[in-house]
């Protein structure tokens, strides 16, 4: 293990550059032709039981550091704006090709639906990791449909 050490000078740049590798981005850069429901499963399929459970860990261990490593905190956070930026132009994209209409004037943003997806992701990457049995399928349909949906359930307009 020491010989990592080579490469980098502490452990917070070995689990920012971690951070760094699995954020949503295929080979440094986001694929750009996916729907949201796409994102959606590939970031769950990162972290799902049985094999991406040592991944949902490390997932648990970056957040957890990030809040008390100022240095991996700024990393992560660039990571994490990165995502939720990329993940509400495709909702935009999506409900824009459903019913050309745009965000709904009094529902959620794009971007504050994004968040709410990635913090139900982060949330699911943590049960994951604490060893709970948690189905990702209904995650994806809920998830998937609260994104895509032209108008949002009626318990969150105007919240």
């Amino acid at each position: 293990m020491g010989g990592i050490y080579r490469y980098f000078d502490s452990k917070d740049e070995v689990i920012a550059a971690v951070a760094e590798g699995r954020d949503g981005t295929l080979s440094g850069e986001f694929p750009g032709a996916e729907s949201p429901r796409d994102l959606l499963g590939r970031l769950l399929a990162y972290v799902s039981a049985p094999d991406g459970t040592a991944h949902a860990r490390l997932v648990a261990q970056i957040w957890g550091d990030a809040a008390v490593r100022p240095m991996l905190a700024e990393v992560v956070r660039d990571r994490h704006i990165a995502l939720a930026d990329y993940l509400a132009t495709l909702i935009r994209d999506a409900r824009d090709e459903a019913n050309g209409t745009g965000q709904p004037a009094d529902g959620p943003s794009d971007a504050e639906l994004a968040e709410v997806a990635l913090a139900g992701l982060i949330g699911y990457a943590n049960l994951v990791a604490a060893g709970f049995d948690v189905d990702p399928a209904p995650f994806h349909r809920i998830l998937g449909s609260l994104l895509t949906a032209g108008e949002p359930p009626a318990a969150l307009r105007g919240s």
